[in-house]
């Protein structure tokens, strides 16, 4: 029996990392994506980047608060294998059944050893969002 996409959407966790492939029409392609809200039917995501300089240099660039490029440690349980910064100045918002849709395409697919961020980066990256002042206030409001 093959899942619903909004089945497969259901079972998307907060702090679980995915690979969105090069032909996914949402988040920046060819790019791992954090889920770092799972409210009700829709899923809200932020980009990782291995490029920790250029964003350290983007974000003094822009003005950006530092803190909201936190920069994770690889470790067993990310299954990350350098340094990688979260983006929490863009996130990317999605329904249940887009998600399930997608993932179902190949357009999204679970990490390399199914990538799961810890409590403490998690609450690196809720500040980060927190702190951004590109992120509209109803969606800081959801941490």
């Amino acid at each position: 029996m093959e899942l619903s996409a909004e089945t497969i959407g259901r079972f998307v966790a907060e702090g679980h990392i995915y690979d969105f492939k090069q032909n996914c029409p949402i988040g920046i392609p060819a790019h791992m994506h954090v889920c770092i809200k799972h409210n009700d039917r829709y899923l809200i995501f932020s980009t990782c980047s291995s490029q920790v300089t250029k964003s350290i240099q983007l974000a003094q660039k822009r003005g950006y608060n530092i803190n909201t490029y936190p920069v994770i440690a690889p470790d067993e349980s990310n299954c990350l294998s350098e340094h990688t910064y979260i983006n929490c100045n863009q996130v990317w918002e999605m329904s249940e059944k887009e998600f399930g849709e997608l993932y179902k395409e190949g357009k999204i697919s679970d990490t390399k050893g199914g990538g799961q961020m810890d409590e403490k980066s998690m609450a690196l990256i809720v500040n980060g969002i927190k702190l951004s002042t590109e992120i509209p206030d109803n969606i800081k409001e959801l941490f």
